[in-house]
């Protein structure tokens, strides 16, 4: 503070008297000139701009007459928190600012006290804001679930498709199942949000349903867009991953002619799964074309369908081969980590060398280019998936999916201990909740996410439950299987949800260390 530099307090070391009274002119000429550097170092023009689309965030201004860093605390009903500093959308140390305020509550009193990082100005303390309450068209939440405690600390990313509304909706709920951020966007049938993962700048990244273009939506709710045919590629479809040094990891599709097929006279159209590793700005880094990793020849599961049909308009017979449906980059060994519907595998390839690591799945009796591949072996309890979206692995070391069942036993969380020098796993995790009768089941779609507390988020992206149809979050302890949190959303359907975690990932090294979670990470 201001006075703190009040000469008038300083002492004469020489005579051991207060200043004033060994200069009193001087000190005097002093003390004016501190008074007019704090008046000019005042808070000017203070205003509080609600984010159109979303009041939960919102952009703070004002001005100083000399350069500062700002600094804004938010006071709310769950205590007081720093904006961190890439909550700063403005040059600093600078005169003008503009600060992001993000994960407020819907229908709550806030007051910000704005300031200074070196304490040079008076704060001011008289901005408030009352958030209001959502849109009148927010999609339903049905909590059926709710012990916040027990929760992993963090928020959950999740989409809705409204399938009445033909609106697609962004929503971050935090422990308790409320809302602290969201974003929606009117669409087509074909355009609804699949794929979503929330990135280290803040931005999250979603595929459009008709596999058309990476759209990417920062925190402010701006919208920017890769069109797949512009960057080079026929499409990008069902999931994201998330790569070192902000770029990404996308599936897509090549189209290939290939003979040799059993009973064929002649080529079969193959739509092949394309891996790229993309930079921000959408180049092609690297690409690994799965149909010279895997056997092009294998077909396990029928594939007579229309599903590229609009991708390559005008091929007949279409053969969906891959059907890659989960990705993750293991950034600990550079591994990439898929799962394969129509393969119906769950594989690692070494991204350096293109190898496979390790492959979970059967092999495929019908031909012989699979015979050498490095298969796991189940040891202990437990039953293979063969129907799944979704990968993740933890510590390098444990798999974690989301397996369909697709029949009268329902769906499930499942997750398992890899040891790939063995050639084999043994089941860790395997989930479906005993309070539905019949079991959930989910055709399409599906997530399953270990999280640092020892917890596990399943979600059932199309599923069938209380003779309804929807989409359910669900958080479990893996320990015993009990529900923590329960979540429903009616007549929704999507694809996948994304953890936004406390502890680590994007999580910034200032402020609130919860809040601050919801901010782009410190660079």
């Amino acid at each position: 503070m201001c006075i703190e530099n009040d000469p008038r307090q300083r002492r004469d070391h020489r005579s051991g008297t207060s200043g004033r009274h060994v200069a009193p002119l001087i000190a005097l000429a002093a003390w004016f000139s501190i008074g007019a550097d704090c008046q000019l170092g005042g808070i000017q023009q203070l205003t509080l701009t609600p984010n159109p689309g979303n009041n939960l965030a919102a952009v703070i201004a004002f001005e100083t007459s000399v350069a500062v860093t700002p600094k804004v605390t938010v006071i709310g009903p769950d205590g007081s928190w720093v904006v961190p500093s890439s909550g700063i959308l403005s040059t600093a140390p600078g005169t003008a600012h503009e600060v992001m305020v993000l994960g407020l509550k819907a229908e709550a009193h806030y007051a910000f006290t704005v300031a200074d990082a070196d304490h040079r100005l008076v704060p001011d303390s008289s901005l408030t804001y009352d958030s209001g309450p959502l849109p009148a068209d927010f999609p339903e939440i049905e909590i059926r679930v709710s012990h916040p405690e027990a929760r992993n600390p963090g928020f959950v990313l999740v989409v809705d498709n409204d399938v009445a509304s033909l609106k697609s909706w962004l929503i971050v709920l935090d422990e308790q199942g409320a809302p602290r951020w969201y974003w929606s966007d009117d669409v087509t049938v074909n355009e609804g949000t699949t794929g979503i993962r929330r990135l280290a700048n803040g931005e999250i990244a979603l595929l459009t349903y008709d596999w058309t273009r990476v759209r990417f939506v920062d925190p402010l709710g701006r919208v920017r867009e890769l069109v797949a045919k512009d960057i080079g590629l026929d499409n990008v479809h069902h999931d994201l991953a998330r790569m070192p040094g902000g770029h990404l990891l996308t599936v897509s599709t090549e189209l290939r002619a290939i003979s040799g097929f059993p009973g064929e006279p002649g080529p079969l159209n193959i739509a092949g799964d394309v891996l790229s590793e993309l930079t921000p700005a959408g180049d092609i880094v690297r690409q690994w074309r799965l149909l010279d990793i895997l056997d092009p020849h294998r077909l396990p599961f029928p594939q007579d369908s229309h599903f590229w049909d609009r991708a390559y308009p005008g091929v007949t017979g279409i053969k969906d081969w891959g059907h890659s449906n989960g990705l993750f980059h293991d950034d600990s060994d550079d591994g990439l980590v898929v799962s394969s519907l129509n393969q119906q595998l769950l594989f690692e390839i070494d991204a350096k060398t293109s190898k496979l690591r390790w492959v979970i799945g059967g092999n495929d009796p019908d031909t012989s280019g699979d015979d050498a591949w490095p298969f796991l072996a189940r040891v202990g309890s437990g039953k293979t998936s063969t129907r799944h979206h979704s990968a993740q692995v933890v510590d390098g070391r444990y798999l974690f999916t989301y397996d369909n069942g697709n029949g009268p036993g329902g769906s499930r969380g499942w997750g398992v201990d890899l040891n790939p020098a063995a050639r084999t796993y043994s089941e860790v995790f395997s989930w479906k909740d005993p309070a539905y009768d019949p079991p959930v089941t989910t055709p399409i779609g599906g997530d399953c996410d270990a999280l640092a507390n020892g917890n596990v988020l399943v979600f059932d992206a199309t599923a069938r439950f209380d003779g309804q149809g929807g989409q359910r979050l669900t958080e479990v302890r893996s320990s015993d299987g009990a529900k923590v949190f329960e979540a429903i959303f009616p007549g929704s359907a999507s694809f996948n949800v994304d953890p936004i975690p406390v502890d680590g990932g994007v999580v910034p090294t200032e402020g609130s260390p919860r809040e601050a979670a919801l901010y782009p990470a410190i660079q």
